[in-house]
């Protein structure tokens, strides 16, 4: 479901699937895999097209390792429904670029 590539030095972070209660726990072991010290992960989420609140819990969790990490997460492919969940749930700002989505 989850898995990472390495392009060009930058980390990716590729899911396809549903990001739910039987999925997140993979997730999160492929976000803690990735080396962030300072630099950029990408989190394709296109092929996502159903998350629930384990799934949101796992897409926070991967914010904050990125940023703890002094990273910065980018995140690419948001299904107009995930970003409508995200929106409603205060969490859009996290994983949209400044001034939109």
């Amino acid at each position: 479901m989850s898995h990472l590539k390495a392009v060009d030095g930058a980390h990716t972070v590729v899911l396809d699937g549903e990001l739910d209660y039987e999925t997140s726990p993979e997730f999160v072991a492929v976000v803690d895999g990735v080396p962030v010290s300072g630099g950029v992960v990408e989190l394709d989420l296109s092929g996502v097209p159903f998350c629930d609140s384990a799934g949101l819990a796992a897409l926070v969790h991967a914010y904050r390792r990125v940023s703890g990490g002094g990273g910065e997460l980018r995140v690419i492919g948001i299904d107009p429904r995930l970003l409508r969940m995200l929106e409603m749930t205060g969490l859009a700002h996290l994983f949209t670029p400044r001034g939109g989505g």
